[in-house]
């Protein structure tokens, strides 16, 4: 029986929180919330008790001026109580002001029943289940106090009713509505601050899931920021003994200081020398991500050529190209067209898009560097006649370490996935934009769009030091 009772009890009870702070964190939200909802509420039930006095008049006879009289004080009461409210500043001083508000209501309408004669004496009680309706309407801050509210007005009411002129119909009218509103009141203000209680327990787990949210993703950013910050000072570090690797196994590749007489030994320089290479060139890129993501990137702005950084371009891979079997060609729509840029940091804009499309193609076909020209940008593209890259990973491989997948061209020819990512990064300290247009098994283009405010023209052919530009 115990356990039935504990269950009833523990099923009725409102959701509790975890500390007293969080339970008067929560009556202050309510009260925050409900404030201007309740001082409207307040000063609608004193205008509607004062023009009820109509009734008054009309139904109460010779006793008219004793109820309008106690009506008058009534709603004397009711203002000097709401005046007091409205100075209220804590909730539990605004609560007690509302149940005295209620009570004070209650005990004039039950006097007005005793006092009225018939049939003002009759309607005077729906007045009191109409305040406990109206408590009940966002009024009364907590359950327990409505629930007190609505005990006490029945409490005084019944022992009075007999004492009243009330006929025995109302009487019977009274209970059944007193009744099924008190039940209603009291059943609805618990699910209503139940619901309330839920509410605030889901909007403070949310916000504490928020602030961790917002506290693991700073702690990411930093820890990703002390990686590049470490990843860009350790360039000398890096560097040093892999200049050395590649310097002492380039001499021995060439046997300058004499010839290496086992075979063998030749085949190891040249896979020392090799692997020396692609590393450094991953450290580059890695360096490269590195300083982009700290903003650490040199950045030496200079007017130069469009065909001297192209020629660079080439120039750098040539050697790639022509192992892969695949025709390199320019078209350029000016040669007189210079950007203001870094050039070496432009030029590796276009290696790193020509060393990718490499990657993509197959031998026999052809990679084409091309410019044009309109009134807001320059373009510079890479073109090539290559695999081509599936729509929906477009967006993904400019991510740093992304690759389309475990069976593509690149992964199978090397590569971390750097560099269009380094591309986008130099791209962007060009003021540019970096477009991306692909087919699978009809190629890809990639656009690097340059503002026209960086793009001038040489004004004489033959005097490379005698610039006139013009944007």
């Amino acid at each position: 029986m115990k356990d039935i009772l504990g269950h009833f009890y523990n099923r009725f009870q409102s959701p509790a929180f975890d500390t007293p702070e969080m339970e008067k964190s929560y009556w202050e939200w309510n009260d925050r919330n409900k404030l201007a909802h309740r001082k409207t509420f307040l000063f609608l039930a004193i205008i509607t008790l004062a023009l009820i006095g109509i009734l008054d008049v009309l139904m109460a006879g010779e006793i008219a001026p004793a109820l309008l009289t106690i009506r008058v004080i009534t709603v004397s009461a009711l203002t000097a109580i709401f005046i007091r409210f409205q100075s209220d500043s804590t909730p539990e001083q605004r609560e007690w002001h509302i149940f005295l508000f209620g009570m004070t209501a209650t005990i004039s309408i039950i006097i007005m029943t005793v006092v009225a004669p018939r049939p003002a004496a009759d309607f005077y009680p729906f007045l009191l289940s109409a305040t406990m309706v109206f408590g009940h309407a966002l009024i009364v801050p907590r359950y327990s106090s409505l629930a007190i509210m609505c005990i006490i007005a029945n409490c005084i009411y019944w022992p009075t009713v007999y004492f009243s002129q009330t006929s025995l119909s109302a009487i019977y009218a009274n209970i059944f509505v007193m009744s099924i509103t008190t039940f209603s009141v009291v059943v609805g203000a618990f699910a209503r601050e139940q619901l309330e209680r839920e509410q605030k327990l889901y909007r403070d787990r949310l916000a504490e899931t928020r602030e961790e949210a917002i506290a693991a993703r700073d702690t990411a950013i930093q820890a990703n920021q002390a990686k590049s910050h470490l990843l860009a000072n350790v360039s000398h570090e890096l560097r040093t003994p892999m200049n050395a690797i590649l310097g002492f196994s380039e001499v021995m590749k060439h046997q300058i200081y004499g010839p290496i007489h086992q075979p063998q030994y030749r085949e190891y320089v040249d896979d020392i020398h090799f692997a020396g290479s692609l590393l450094q060139a991953n450290i580059n890129d890695l360096l490269d991500v590195s300083r982009l993501e700290v903003n650490k990137m040199s950045w030496d702005d200079d007017w130069s050529l469009i065909t001297e950084i192209v020629e660079r371009t080439v120039n750098t891979c040539t050697r790639d190209v022509t192992a892969a079997n695949i025709r390199l060609k320019q078209e350029l729509h000016d040669t007189n067209l210079m950007i203001h840029c870094d050039p070496e940091r432009t030029a590796q804009i276009l290696i790193n898009l020509v060393t990718n499309a490499v990657k993509f193609s197959d031998p026999g076909s052809e990679i084409t560097i091309s410019s044009s020209e309109n009134d807001t940008h320059t373009e510079l593209a890479v073109i090539d006649q290559g695999c081509g890259i599936p729509t929906q990973h477009i967006e993904e491989i400019i991510e740093p370490f992304r690759q389309v997948d475990s069976n593509s061209k690149t992964t199978q020819k090397g590569g971390m996935g750097l560099g269009l990512s380094i591309v986008k990064g130099l791209v962007e300290k060009l003021e540019g934009q970096l477009a991306i247009e692909s087919e699978l098994g009809h190629g890809t283009k990639v656009t690097v769009k340059i503002p026209a405010h960086r793009i001038g023209k040489l004004a004489h052919k033959d005097q490379p030091s005698a610039l006139a530009l013009a944007n």
